[in-house]
């Protein structure tokens, strides 16, 4: 892979990794906190400059969750190359668990779904490479619920890998709410949240390319 091409997977792959951003929840779905809203949006930057955006859609269906999120971005990789960025993910949630997910990726001239879903104490992912098989909870990177972060690997919901994590919590010392720190094995992710778990920010650094960051949209 060239060093391009290796820059470019890792901005994508922390887009990905971004579901959702609420205080959000049911009886018997994500600790029984109540719906505060039923849709956020996010404005994305690379750098100082305004790349696109990403809203995220919440639904409560009986006991489940749903949350549906939809990417669209544009963007400049050294001053030459433009990528266009589109992207759409469904996940149902029980019990904290991830039930199902599917999702479609567009990024330049590659295409990828991706599906998956839970059969007892199996949950089997699926893409046009074949299957993978994984067991107990499978959780995904669900910013919106800072409890389900505390998991030894999480799911990548565009490519159906468990990744592993590490996440570590901090008090903001001059200001309310509080931060995390999702640690990947080759770079980190840094979050802020409100004190009631709302999440309002994501930050990190690319190499090269400068400072992605995400910025939740005030209505």
């Amino acid at each position: 892979m060239s060093y391009f091409n290796a820059m470019l997977h890792k901005l994508i792959f922390v887009l990905l990794l971004a579901y959702g951003s609420v205080n959000l929840s049911q009886a018997g779905v994500l600790g029984g906190r109540n719906i505060d809203d039923q849709l956020i949006k996010f404005d994305v930057f690379l750098g100082s400059k305004k790349v696109g955006f990403h809203t995220f859609y919440f639904e409560k269906v009986g006991k489940e969750l749903h949350v549906k999120s939809e990417a669209n971005m544009s963007f400049r990789v050294f001053l030459f190359k433009n990528i266009k960025y589109l992207h759409e993910a469904n996940e149902v949630w029980q019990d904290n668990c991830l039930l199902k997910f599917s999702s479609k990726t567009i990024k330049g001239d590659s295409k990828l779904s991706v599906e998956g879903k839970n059969f007892g104490d199996k949950f089997i992912v699926s893409n046009l490479s074949g299957e993978n098989q994984f067991s107990g909870c499978v959780r995904s990177f669900a910013y919106w619920a800072p409890e389900l972060l505390e998991a030894e690997e999480l799911l990548n919901v565009e490519n159906g890998v468990l990744v592993p994590v590490k996440v570590d919590k901090q008090p903001n010392h001059n200001e309310s709410g509080y931060s995390a720190t999702i640690n990947l094995p080759k770079s980190k992710i840094d979050l802020k949240y409100q004190d009631d778990d709302n999440w309002i920010e994501l930050e990190t650094n690319l190499k090269l390319l400068g400072k992605l960051r995400y910025k939740k949209v005030v209505t």
